[in-house]
Parts: C-alpha cells; sequence; structure tokens
C-alpha cells in the first residue's frame, strides 16, 4: 500500500522536486519533494522501498534547513541561515552548531571528495566540518583579506586553502597601489597566511601541501572565474610552510575544459 503522505506529496508542476542527493556507498537516494507531509523521501536501490526522512516527525529546528548531502545512509547534513545541523534520521538523533558570526556571506559548503563529511568554510577563516563523529570546529581564528578566489580542500576536509589579493601599504612601507598577494591556509593547527606575489590556489592534500601557480596579472574572469592571463610559474607550498618553484610553464598553458560542466580552467589539479 502507498502512504497517504506520498500521495499528499506528489510535485505540482514546475516544483523544486527530483533527485537530491545519493549516500556515499549508492544504496539509496534523496528526493526532495514539496507537499505537507514530507520533505525528503529515501529511495532504497536494493529493495526499491520508499521512506520519508524528513517530515512532520523531524526535529523543529530543521524546519528551514536544506539539505547539503547524505554523508551515510543513516545521516544527513543541512544548513538553514544560521547553524549547521548533523541529522540521523533512523535515531532521530540531532546535533547541531552555529555558524560563526559574520561568515554568511563568504561561507562555501562542500562535500569532502569521499562524501562522508561536509565542510562549512568562511573565507573570514572559520572552518566546520561534520561528519559521523559529530561536528567539529576546524578553525575558528578569522583574517580579513579581499578578492578572494574559492577555497580549495584536502580530500579529508581538514585543510583548505585560498588567495587574495591586496594593494600595498604605504604606512607599511609598501608602494602604493602595488599588488601584494596573500596565501591563506587553515586546519586544525590554526590559520597561517603568507604574502608574496599573487597567486594562485590550485590543490591541496590532506598533509598541507599546496599547489599554486603565480599571476601574470591581477584581472579576473567574473564570468569564468579564474584569473584572466594564463599563470605564470608552478610552486608548491609545503604544510611546513617551505615554497618551491617546480614548473616554468612553458610553453603558456592554453584554457581546458574543466571536470564541472561548462567550466575552464587554466590547470586542472586535484590532491591523489
Amino acid at each position: 500500500l502507498t502512504p497517504a503522505w506520498l500521495h499528499s506529496a506528489r510535485c505540482p508542476g514546475s516544483a523544486p522536486c527530483g533527485l537530491a542527493a545519493a549516500d556515499p556507498d549508492g544504496a539509496s537516494l534523496l528526493i526532495g519533494v514539496t507537499g505537507p507531509g514530507c520533505r525528503l523521501l529515501r529511495w532504497e536501490v536494493a529493495s526499491g522501498a520508499l521512506q520519508c526522512v524528513l517530515g512532520p516527525d523531524s526535529p523543529a529546528a530543521l524546519a528551514d534547513a536544506q539539505l547539503v548531502a547524505a554523508i551515510s545512509g543513516e545521516q544527513l547534513v543541512l544548513l538553514d541561515e544560521l547553524t549547521l545541523h548533523l541529522f540521523d534520521w533512523r535515531s532521530g538523533e540531532r546535533v547541531s552548531r552555529p555558524i560563526p558570526a559574520g561568515s554568511e556571506n563568504t561561507l562555501t559548503v562542500r562535500a569532502t571528495q569521499d562524501g562522508r563529511a561536509v565542510v562549512a568554510l568562511a573565507l573570514r577563516g572559520p572552518m566546520l566540518r561534520a561528519s559521523a563523529e559529530g561536528i567539529e570546529a576546524v578553525n575558528l581564528e578569522q583574517h580579513l583579506c579581499s578578492n578572494q578566489q574559492e577555497p580549495v580542500l584536502a580530500p579529508d576536509g581538514r585543510i583548505a586553502a585560498w588567495t587574495c589579493v591586496t594593494t600595498g601599504d604605504p604606512t607599511l612601507g609598501e608602494e602604493a597601489g602595488l599588488a601584494v598577494g596573500e596565501v591563506v591556509r587553515v586546519s586544525a593547527a590554526g590559520l597561517e597566511t603568507y604574502q608574496g606575489v599573487p597567486m594562485w590556489a590550485l590543490a591541496i592534500d590532506d598533509t598541507g601541501d599546496m599547489l599554486l601557480s603565480s599571476r601574470r596579472g591581477v584581472e579576473f574572469s567574473v564570468e569564468q572565474q579564474l584569473p584572466a592571463a594564463s599563470p605564470g610559474n608552478l610552486y608548491v607550498l609545503s604544510g611546513q610552510g617551505q615554497l618551491e618553484r617546480i614548473d616554468g610553464l612553458e610553453p603558456n598553458p592554453e584554457k581546458m575544459l574543466g571536470l564541472a560542466s561548462g567550466t575552464y580552467r587554466w590547470i586542472h589539479a586535484r590532491a591523489l
């Protein structure tokens, strides 16, 4: 028999219904629906069984939260304007942690490479990580910089990095208008910054070793979300803070289609 709430939850014409997520093992799919009874259905691949995992009996604190990812067959990560939630739909257990103040406008929320954790990272520095063990505050230190790029994330989600470009500060003896690059790296060890020529972060691994390219100019393509000019040299910034030039990138790289649909990259890199 089909439950009554499933009949009432069927999608009207243009409702945003459909596949919302899949668990990391591929054992189930989550389907967003609209209606008075259920907001999220779970379809079990092996049996074809349907269950409501987010509905009237779910915690009231999740009423306005949106699904980010399923990190296991039972655990969901959800986000509302102020809070990151970890919810076990079988047991009803919920763990919630507020997003650090001032992070709302620069917040990036992303699943890790294996899909078993979710990172909420603000480009001011605060970083939360939700996994089967709970929600941990990886870093709460803050540092402001301008013209930040989209952060790169280590495969396990415990380290992240990004670059910024600021102008010289005459009060510090710097040339006015000079473009100064800054690399920011955050982890459980805290927040680190490195200043020098403008850089672009390409990838970072679980030890904190980061691959970067220097920038020939600071112009930025808003449409393609990458530097307008081709990169200069290729560098590695080690987890211990040592910078090494590893390639001169000659001839100059040409843009290529990235792994994400419709995106272009000068260099596509990924931590192994």
